[in-house]
């Protein structure tokens, strides 16, 4: 988040009795500047590689659909496990590719595992890296008073390393990642864990994230207010989401806006008016004036 956005978030936060004083983020598309393909056929030609070397003879078109397949399965067992649904039903994926060591009868080390993760990640990874002003944003809020947490659809076997790859860990108070739950955002669940763990006041927290739909709105139904941060050039024109509207405040919102719509149409019907009577007395002075030479 650069500079910009912790002013505009500031100047959303509001006066001091409502302040905000817990600050949540998203880490990938929000802090962290990330591209992966996980289609590249290329990337699924050097992982079945690393597997060969480790006894697992796999292509690179049949390594990629077992992994496919056995994400699937792990999805809805997690569904049904955690009463889910498959949208927010998360996986660890370091069971994934142990299954797929185990699928071709070697016993994977802890080690190997995880050593398989991050060379998936590698290997379909594009770009990486903090987007401008992240961490001066963060000191400063910190050095403000606030708290700071991390809640992300996120894979520990990666995301560990890549926070501490780019010295992030220190700036928050609590990191909460999905695969550690087995639910992910917008899931309620998700966003109630981080509440209950660290004892946060709902009504003083603010989400801040790229994805609506996952950020923002399922911020709003936990009680939170969203601050959206949108990508590449967006990014500076970041919108800050409040709370849905109450009945009444609904009520005095469509009557205003009707209000608004019919002085609009009334000012047209006017304009049109006089536009009419401009136009009619052009004429008849014209005619007067031809009837004048005659």
């Amino acid at each position: 988040m650069s500079s910009k956005e912790k002013k505009t978030v500031r100047a959303a936060v509001g006066n001091k009795e409502n302040r905000i004083e817990n600050y949540v983020f998203d880490l990938y598309g929000t802090l962290i500047d990330i591209r992966t393909d996980e289609e590249d056929i290329w990337a699924w030609k050097r992982l079945a590689l690393f597997y060969r070397y480790q006894g697992a003879d796999y292509k690179a078109k049949e390594l990629k659909k077992a992994y496919e397949k056995a994400v699937q399965e792990a999805l809805r067992e997690s569904a049904s496990e955690n009463k889910e649904s498959l949208d927010t039903a998360e996986i660890r994926i370091e069971e994934i590719f142990r299954k797929l060591y185990e699928d071709k009868e070697v016993e994977p080390e802890e080690g190997l595992v995880f050593d398989t993760c991050r060379m998936f990640r590698i290997v379909t990874t594009r770009r990486i890296k903090l987007f401008p002003g992240v961490k001066k944003s963060l000191q400063g809020l910190k050095d403000g008073g606030a708290r700071l947490y991390l809640l992300s659809n996120a894979q520990r076997a990666f995301t560990e390393k890549e926070l501490e790859m780019f010295g992030l860990e220190k700036y928050f108070d609590g990191i909460v990642l999905s695969s550690d739950r087995g639910v992910k955002k917008p899931g309620r669940k998700f966003f109630d864990y981080l509440i209950e763990t660290y004892h946060l006041d709902s009504a003083r927290t603010l989400m801040i994230g790229d994805d609506r739909r996952c950020d923002i709105e399922g911020a709003v139904k936990a009680g939170m207010d969203g601050f959206f941060v949108g990508q590449g050039k967006q990014r500076v024109r970041a919108q800050h989401c409040r709370k849905k509207r109450s009945m009444t405040e609904k009520a005095e919102y469509n009557r205003k806006k009707t209000k608004a719509e019919h002085n609009r149409k009334s000012i047209k019907a006017e304009c049109s008016r006089k536009s009419i009577k401009a136009e009619h007395s052009k004429k008849k002075h014209k005619s007067r004036a031809q009837q004048g030479k005659e």
